[in-house]
């Protein structure tokens, strides 16, 4: 028997080194598991396993001290032999302090460690622990009789949607005693030899993964065997995308990273040497043209141009990863012609903001597979990003009185009610009492950020403007590093791809009516720096639009959460905050909220303001997918209030004589039947798609012409996750008979069954085809490309809403 307090002389983390060394079955049973307590033994539980050792780990979610990256890297271990459980408290109401550690030897020899620790850096290194180490048989075999009765029915192994789950919602309780134990300020680790039996760490010039890059990492290699060739992903500002990037390249070849500002292309260069240290590296921009690097790194203004979209440069396959950094670009004309060319085994997309400020559908570039999710709520929980004390200011301008012009406030009439002394004053007082050491203010234009920079200066605070106008960029952020201005005037320059970790305080001086650019903006003073403990919002609000919608994005939600129940009381915002962070509203503006909040329009005039205000930024304002990307009222809601969206536009253009010609024909139902029929699979929009050949839609088409299609829509990896039932999980395989056969068997039987007055199919000459009268066909001559562009507009429209909808049932 041995005493282990974790002295000088030893503690308990030598005594499980040693032990795991040699042991061939383990078992660890406590009550909560942190990651750097995982950092300390992992390389040790992996040469376990590799050594055929059989690992056991049972913990629980109790009070959420457990990490969820602690968990994440123990499911990385992907072992036949490795097994964790999770203590079920629905179960077994009480509570779990449980610290046991087993290991069996050779010839059958035991030794357990019980005691106080549990697995984290102090508890294993230098906290005050009592572990006492003994071989007592019957002692053990007690232990273990209770840990084997808890497995089997008060635990259970979490599946990977579970823990995506439990990141997500995971929220510490607030006490100095469970915050991380880690330096947040020390970002990357040295990486340790698992090679060798006992593991040294290597020299500082090695990584490895830390904070959510564990999970992410964990999410993109479960995309890929689940069949995805393409994902987003989505992480706060300051948690290291681009080393997240450069960890998961590491498996492919030839990479390309690319990006739209040279300065990131230069900071990523940097990152990946670090970690890609045998590789070669190349630029591809306006002056240097490198193609035979193993890693490039390009600027999407000269690789996105089609001198350089061949193979004289680059072949459509020559990339094995392709990173697209800033990804809420990728709607962009400039990277469409890069994305349509290049055919890569992986593409990663990397973004803190997928909601684009034109509202374009970025998430159809990666297969709508959202791979994995931080954002600014899940980093503060877990002490990534510093928490915020949000100063919520009531600001008397009267915005209804103000145009709103393609998406926007008139920028002219904003300047003449923002540049005058009284609000000068208001915003001045505000920064006296509340603002820390370095500030962000964020204006409306150029003029406004001159004009503010002036009125600081005025009252003795060093402030400047940096904008697109000032030459001497560089040297001021310089000066506002180094502390020697105290206030930066900005329009929106800083807001991506800019990383100035000590700034402490950041003013919102217009208004911030959109989603993409209050987080961003936000992102700015988000991040971990020495001797900076929280971030300082002032905000000045008024009736603007959306503006009541802020309290619900601090509190962790997007539009697209927000679409689907109203925004929250400021009550609601209190309870839903990040762990520390602090609500201080002016009563005023509570009351202008609460306004904003009850303001109910007719849905008819709700929907239709929303599509007002977001058509002018699609490429087809006539297009459902596209409008339903970029809406935050989803598009079922206009299908069901205006019974189609044929309908839907009519009412908005009832000039347009084509609609009014389809909508007087059966085509109209055709359409509408497309919209609403049901799709537990994907089977119907190869079959509809059979009738699309030659560049028109026609009314009918052979069975040779639906199996024909069947074979191209399930040749991509997406569609084909409808086929992985046992019935039809060797598809590859298939001949024409079983094609046909599920064709007939399925889609065709459902659209054509209890007489339907739209679809109707004849197993006799196999011609499946529209009802359409001589008349309805006469108007389907003359306006198929008008019809044309709606079916495939709604074929992609039910696509999308699919595969959205079934990564939600995965998920949860």
């Amino acid at each position: 028997m041995k005493a282990i307090t974790n002295s000088k002389q030893s503690s308990l983390k030598d005594i499980l080194e040693d032990k795991l060394a040699s042991a061939k079955e383990i078992i660890f049973c406590v009550s909560f598991i942190k990651s750097s307590g995982v950092d300390l033994l992992f390389s040790y539980l992996k040469r376990a396993l590799t050594n055929n050792a059989k690992v056991s780990i049972l913990t629980s979610t109790y009070l959420n001290v457990t990490e969820p990256v602690a968990l994440y890297k123990l499911k990385s271990l992907n072992n036949d032999n490795f097994s964790l459980s999770i203590f079920d408290h629905n179960k077994f109401k009480t509570s779990f302090h449980i610290k046991g550690y087993y290991f069996k030897f050779m010839e059958d020899s035991e030794e357990m460690v019980i005691g106080s620790s549990n697995i984290s850096q102090i508890a294993l290194t230098t906290g005050l622990e009592w572990n006492i180490l003994f071989d007592e048989k019957n002692a053990i075999k007690e232990f273990l009789s209770q840990y084997d009765d808890i497995v089997e029915n008060y635990s259970f192994n979490p599946s990977d949607e579970w823990l995506q789950k439990y990141f997500m919602e995971y929220k510490p309780i607030t006490s100095e005693h469970f915050k991380p134990d880690f330096d947040p300020s020390h970002y990357f680790k040295p990486e340790t030899d698992d090679s060798n039996p006992n593991p040294q760490p290597l020299t500082s010039s090695k990584y490895k993964p830390i904070k959510c890059q564990i999970p992410a990492l964990y999410e993109l290699e479960r995309t890929r065997k689940e069949g995805f060739n393409k994902a987003l992903i989505v992480m706060a500002t300051g948690l290291g995308k681009t080393f997240l990037s450069a960890f998961d390249s590491k498996k492919f070849k030839r990479v390309l990273f690319v990006a739209h500002r040279q300065e990131i292309l230069i900071q990523a260069k940097e990152t990946f040497k670090k970690i890609r240290t045998k590789a070669s590296f190349g630029d591809f921009n306006a002056d240097i043209k490198e193609t035979d690097k193993d890693i490039i790194f390009a600027s999407i203004s000269t690789i996105g141009k089609n001198i350089y979209l061949n193979d004289d440069y680059f072949s459509s396959d020559y990339f094995d990863y392709i990173i697209v950094d800033e990804f809420h670009h990728s709607a962009a004309n400039s990277y469409l012609s890069f994305l349509d060319y290049f055919t890569p085994k992986f593409l990663l997309g990397l973004t803190a903001t997928p909601n684009r400020l034109d509202n374009k559908d970025i998430y159809q570039y990666c297969d709508y597979n959202i791979a994995f999710q931080c954002n600014f709520k899940t980093a503060i929980n877990n002490g990534w990003l510093v928490p915020f004390t949000y100063y919520g200011i009531y600001d008397d301008i009267d915005y209804e009185k103000i145009p709103w012009r393609s998406g926007r406030y008139d920028i002219n009439e904003l300047e003449n009610v923002y540049m005058v002394d009284q609000r000068a004053n208001n915003i001045i007082k505000n920064y006296r009492e509340k603002a820390r050491k370095s500030t962000l203010a964020f204006c409306c234009s150029v003029k406004h950020a001159d004009y503010t920079a002036n009125q600081f200066q005025k009252n003795n605070i060093n402030a400047v403007a940096l904008h697109s106008g000032i030459n001497s960029r560089t040297n001021i952020i310089e000066d506002f590093s180094q502390g020697k201005i105290s206030v930066l005037c900005v329009v929106d320059i800083f807001n991506e791809g800019v990383d100035i970790p000590h700034i402490d305080t950041v003013m919102f001086l217009r208004p911030t009516e959109s989603f993409t650019i209050f987080i961003q903006q936000l992102g700015r003073g988000l991040r971990t720096s020495n001797n900076k403990d929280k971030l300082i919002i002032l905000d000045f609000v008024g009736n603007y639009k959306n503006s009541h919608f802020k309290l619900s994005y601090l509190a962790g939600l997007t539009p697209r959460d927000i679409k689907k129940k109203t925004s929250l009381s400021w009550e609601q915002t209190r309870e839903q905050l990040p762990v520390s962070c602090i609500l201080d509203i002016e009563l005023k503006l509570i009351h202008l909220f609460e306004v904003l909040r009850n303001k109910k329009l007719p849905l008819k005039q709700r929907l239709i303001e929303n599509y007002l205000d977001i058509k002018d930024n699609l490429d087809d304002k006539y297009s459902l997918s596209e409008f339903n990307a970029a809406s935050d009222l989803p598009g079922r809601i206009y299908l069901k209030t205006f019974g189609s969206w044929l309908d839907f536009l009519i009412s908005l253009y009832p000039e347009n004589a084509t609609f009014k010609i389809i909508k007087k024909s059966k085509i109209a139902s055709f359409l509408s039947e497309v919209e609403k029929t049901s799709m537990t699979k994907l089977y119907k929009i190869p079959t509809i798609l059979a009738l699309v050949y030659d560049n028109q839609l026609h009314n009918e088409t052979h069975i040779t012409n639906i199996v024909a299609s069947f074979k191209t829509f399930y040749n991509s990896s997406i569609n084909a996750k409808d086929l992985t039932d046992e019935s039809n999980s060797n598809f590859k395989e298939w001949t024409e008979k079983e094609w046909k056969q599920l064709a007939e068997k399925n889609p065709i039987h459902y659209l054509t069954k209890r007489d339907s007055s739209i679809f109707m199919y004849d197993a006799e000459s196999a011609i499946f085809s529209l009802r359409f009268d001589p008349e309805d066909l006469v108007v389907l001559r003359k306006c198929n490309k008008q019809v044309l562009a709606f079916v495939k507009d709604i074929i992609n429209y039910r696509r999308q809403g699919y595969i959205e909808r079934k990564k939600f049932l995965d998920q949860n």
